[in-house]
């Protein structure tokens, strides 16, 4: 006779069964496992949350997801107010589908999560969506990208975070679209997400710089001039002749910090573009921000853009320095956060 290997026993025999009772649909099981997830206590957080990994029953996932989904342990109908799930219960649910203790764990994770991603309920795609993130799953990108387009603000906050943790040059996309998103927190999450991207964000970042939004632009400017990457100036110095003020303004101010690095594509723009007064208060703005050594080297266009009647003068002096420029010296890209948006 072959010996059956035997189910680890439960760290916490008294919580187990508190579990148990909750998968049977016993009320005042469900309440006191939420109650556990909920507790200030973190002591008693982490009981429940080992006793979700010693459960071999994949019916806690598919509750626990549920709760996620639909604020309460959908299976067994609505529970009282008192038992929806709040801040702290989601937060603890998030971190034991997170952690697996085991491979049996991590499959019985993965048979709940990955058939939510196609249920025809948007709260239980967003659920899965948002896990599947957490995890690092990059089979979770429709859905986060769905819950940005579609969800509302606090589970915007929650893909776009899900998004950086995935860490994928395909995660640029939905941050940008975020970044037009009304509320200001929810761009605001967007921006960080995007400059902690870092160079996985630079296509969507660049593509941004085009966008009809001149905050979106705005912020594109600034994530790149974060990054640091000199492959990007070309593109980025384009924003001199932004027809927002807010966009011109970040963009000189990027450009500045990148100092010598970015003199060829100021250059490059004041030699091909009309020369405005926008364009001749940027340019000159960006120039005049850099190291005293770089000045130096572009001291007869800067006296060039520094008065609107002498403007004319910049183009033909920023086609021959661009012939014959030569880097100045080895200075390293960096950036410094901008002082403050233009009013």
């Amino acid at each position: 006779m072959v010996n059956q290997p035997q189910a680890p026993t439960p760290r916490y025999r008294a919580q187990y069964q508190l579990l148990e009772k909750a998968l049977q649909g016993d009320q005042q099981g469900i309440h006191s496992v939420l109650q556990y997830l909920n507790a200030a206590n973190p002591d008693l957080r982490h009981m429940m949350q080992a006793t979700l990994h010693d459960c071999q029953d994949e019916r806690v996932w598919q509750s626990l997801l549920e709760c996620l989904a639909y604020g309460c342990w959908q299976a067994y109908g609505q529970v009282n107010a008192d038992q929806a799930t709040t801040d702290q219960v989601f937060q603890s649910i998030s971190e034991a589908f997170v952690i697996d203790e085991s491979q049996a764990e991590r499959q019985a994770k993965q048979a709940v999560l990955l058939p939510a991603l196609e249920d025809q309920d948007l709260r239980l795609r967003r659920a899965a969506g948002y896990i599947l993130g957490l995890r690092g799953e990059l089979r979770a990108l429709p859905a986060l990208e769905e819950t940005i387009d579609h969800g509302d603000d606090r589970w915007k906050g929650r893909a776009i975070h899900a998004l950086v943790i995935i860490d994928d040059v395909r995660c640029g996309p939905p941050l940008v679209r975020a970044l037009a998103d009304p509320d200001r927190l929810v761009h605001h999450s967007a921006g960080r997400a995007l400059s902690e991207l870092g160079r996985r964000a630079e296509p969507a970042l660049l593509a941004a710089l085009h966008h009809p939004d001149g905050h979106v632009r705005w912020h594109a400017a600034r994530a790149l001039g974060q990054i640091g990457d000199p492959r990007a100036i070309d593109t980025l110095a384009e924003g001199l002749c932004d027809d927002n003020q807010e966009v011109r303004w970040t963009t000189a101010r990027v450009l500045a910090n990148l100092d010598a690095p970015a003199i060829p594509a100021i250059l490059s723009v004041l030699s091909t573009q009309p020369m405005s007064e926008a364009l001749r208060s940027a340019a000159y703005h960006a120039l005049h921000s850099m190291s005293v050594q770089t000045q130096a080297y572009v001291a007869n266009l800067l006296q060039a853009l520094s008065s609107p009647a002498t403007a004319q003068q910049a183009p033909p002096i920023a086609r021959r320095l661009l012939a014959e420029w030569q880097y100045p010296n080895s200075h390293a890209v960096r950036f410094v956060e901008p002082r403050q948006r233009m009013p």
